[in-house]
């Protein structure tokens, strides 16, 4: 019998026909070892057969798979080119990297990341791109006759739809002026409609930051000349006002207040306003609620941009190079990573997925 039972195993019927003997794992084995490697690695994975294909096509696999991935940054060259970085568990970048070259050639800036998916503001072409690096699919958005740069790329958890909103401002504004009475017309695409609509007007919501935060369903930004956070939320397409944290009365004057910077910290809302010869961070705790507004830590007031990342370690673009600063340690910590270049402009947090641009789409 035994020898009978080699000769079934040595003489199959077609080795060709068989499935790769890894996908004959089962899919939790095979669940767990990718999310044991790197993202480019699992990228190449997509690659090696058309069974891979089909498994990393599953809707269930590629959500709770990216689920468990490591968050990656997105940074800018100053060329406009872009690069997906890895982090580790402990949210410090390691040497996988790879460029982004659905981008090359495109003067392009990040609007937001959400989802695994990029919106890219093209300022030259005056149009919009939504992207997911990982796939590496890009479609360009419908034009609107009248595009502005304050806008912001969201997700609606209850209809689970995209949308693009963005603010169309006809007049001039004063940047710092006693009294401020304009208005701008907010205009949202769904992603997959062909249609811009005018939801209404509002008081013009930015200060110095152009793109605005998504966190919890909501898009977010410092409105300008007034001590309140303006924030959208992007299923019932309605503005609401967010108090501010107990900032002192010195350091609130116009002129600092329009400089705050809003940022996602610790999957919170979170605020850097310049405090005199520094930046406080302030992170909301439990969103929408006035008090739990926390100081988080002091920054030295000398950076050019900043990638909060999810563990509460912050990397800085400081003079054109990528530093870490971690909460308790004096100064900061450069960063090297091989394949990045030598002078980065910005960049934001990215959650891979491995979800289809046509899935979206056609939802």
């Amino acid at each position: 019998m035994i020898e009978k039972k080699r000769r079934t195993m040595t003489n199959p019927k077609n080795n060709d026909d068989q499935e790769p003997y890894i996908l004959q794992l089962p899919d939790y084995i095979i669940f767990e070892i990718l999310c044991k490697i790197s993202i480019s690695k699992v990228i190449q994975c997509r690659l090696v057969c058309k069974s891979w294909l089909r498994f990393f096509s599953n809707p269930y696999f590629t959500k709770t798979l990216c689920s468990r991935t490591p968050t990656s940054l997105i940074v800018s060259g100053p060329s406009n080119d872009h690069y997906l970085v890895g982090l580790d568990e402990s949210s410090r970048p390691h040497g996988d990297v790879s460029e982004l070259s659905s981008y090359r050639g495109r003067s392009t800036d990040i609007v937001g990341s959400c989802n695994g998916f990029l919106c890219l503001h093209d300022s030259r072409r005056s149009r919009f791109y939504l992207s997911n690096p990982i796939t590496d699919e890009s479609v360009v958005l419908p034009k609107h006759y009248h595009l502005d740069r304050q806008c912001g790329f969201g997700f609606s958890p209850v209809s689970n739809v995209y949308k693009l909103v963005y603010f169309s401002f006809y007049c001039h504004y004063p940047i710092f002026g006693d009294g401020y009475d304009g208005e701008a017309d907010v205009m949202v695409l769904t992603v997959g409609s062909t249609v811009w609509r005018n939801v209404g007007k509002c008081e013009y919501p930015v200060g110095y930051q152009d793109y605005g935060i998504y966190v919890n369903g909501f898009l977010h930004w410092v409105a300008f000349g007034l001590n309140v956070i303006k924030a959208f939320d992007v299923e019932r397409e309605l503005f609401q006002s967010f108090p501010p944290p107990p900032l002192p009365s010195e350091g609130t004057s116009r002129e600092n207040w329009s400089a705050s910077r809003l940022v996602v910290l610790k999957a919170s809302l979170s605020l850097i306003v310049p405090n005199g010869d520094n930046y406080s961070v302030w992170v909301m705790k439990d969103y929408g609620v006035k008090e739990s507004w926390t100081k988080e830590l002091e920054i030295v007031n000398d950076y050019f941009g900043h990638i909060p990342t999810e563990e509460g370690q912050v990397l800085l673009v400081l003079h054109h190079q990528l530093k870490a600063y971690t909460p308790g340690k004096i100064g900061f910590s450069k960063v090297e990573v091989d394949g990045l270049p030598k002078r980065v402009a910005t960049g934001c947090v990215h959650i891979p997925s491995f979800v289809s641009l046509k899935d979206i789409i056609s939802s």
